[in-house]
């Protein structure tokens, strides 16, 4: 089944979708990039909810906590999918030491949103800034959890966004797709 998905310049927080998803770091931690702008949009009660949210899986990279959107709901956003792609490794170092495991986490997270009843949500690309992990890697990772989970639900909901505002991190992307890397 080939994969559908919308790849765009946008950032993150500002795509209408009933989720967003970005790389979190394990602690629940925020550092910059899209998880910085969504917390920003989101409000300070995003930050207690996706450190307890997190605090109820493995904490280990593909692991998911949803949370509500709180300010973002006004947008129509409705939940944000908090997705473990970066492990602390001391006090000022993170990164992503299982990159495959970003598949299991898009997979998992459009499970979720699926239970939810949600029909749309935008991917931040996970593990490419603090993750360190080149954006081909990454974008491969992550289209294969979209074909994984479309090939068990055989469905197009719901609808898959990914934010790419990076010219570099889009074309790893593009380029992914357009040569179905993932398969």
């Amino acid at each position: 089944m080939a994969v559908s998905v919308e790849l765009v310049r946008i950032p993150i927080q500002e795509i209408r979708c009933d989720a967003l998803a970005f790389g979190a770091k394990n602690t629940g931690e925020i550092s910059g990039g899209p998880a910085e702008a969504i917390f920003k949009a989101a409000g300070p009660e995003l930050l207690q909810a996706g450190r307890e949210a997190l605090a109820r899986t493995d904490r280990q990279v593909g692991a998911v906590g949803v949370t509500r959107a709180f300010n973002l709901e006004k947008l129509g956003v409705k939940w944000i999918c908090h997705v473990v792609a970066n492990i602390k490794q001391d006090l000022d170092e993170t990164m992503c030491p299982r990159p495959e495991r970003l598949a299991d986490g898009v997979n998992r997270s459009l499970e979720l949103i699926r239970e939810l009843g949600g029909e749309s949500i935008a991917f931040a690309a996970m593990g490419t800034g603090a993750g360190r992990v080149p954006a081909e890697r990454v974008a491969q990772f992550m289209l294969m959890g979209v074909d994984r989970f479309q090939r068990k639900y055989g469905s197009k909901d719901p609808k898959i966004v990914f934010s790419l505002p990076s010219y570099r991190v889009f074309e790893a992307f593009r380029k992914c797709l357009t040569e179905l890397c993932f398969q």
